[in-house]
């Protein structure tokens, strides 16, 4: 659920993941992701910064995977709208998994925030010749075709 009792839950469960090891960046990257999450439900600024702390020691550790440079620009996205930054990284994701379905339909995501629909929808479509049933990307178009 997404609550805030359940982002804490989540988030501690992640720190004992990564008490147990330490070098796994796919836990770093989620954990960057609760505290992102709690960062904008709270509005507090310890967990903003432990998110960006989070973030870049998944990248350290995995700069050659695409799941870290998606949850950066997450978070520059939610908190900054630092939007050369988040496409630098989307883009570095993009180069990394051209056809991870995450890293597509992320940047259809932010075309869409900028509003630069047409490019969006057919970012959107790309998502859908790769991953027909992904919900975001059917919803996501869907609306764009609306407005």
């Amino acid at each position: 659920p997404y609550t805030l009792e359940a982002k804490r839950a989540a988030a501690d469960l992640l720190r004992r993941a990564i008490a147990l090891d330490p070098n796994y960046a796919r836990a770093w990257t989620d954990l960057a992701g609760e505290l992102n999450t709690l960062a904008d439900i709270t509005k507090r600024d310890d967990y903003l910064r432990d998110a960006r702390v989070a973030i870049e020691r998944a990248i350290a550790l995995a700069p050659d995977r695409a799941h870290g440079y998606l949850g950066r620009a997450a978070i520059l996205e939610m908190h900054f709208q630092d939007w050369a930054a988040v496409r630098r990284d989307l883009d570095r994701a993009f180069a990394l998994e051209p056809n991870n379905p995450r890293v597509m339909a992320a940047l259809a995501f932010a075309l869409s925030w900028q509003g630069r629909v047409p490019e969006a929808i057919e970012a959107y479509e790309r998502v859908l010749d790769v991953d027909p049933l992904r919900e975001n990307a059917l919803t996501s178009l869907a609306y764009l075709w609306l407005y």
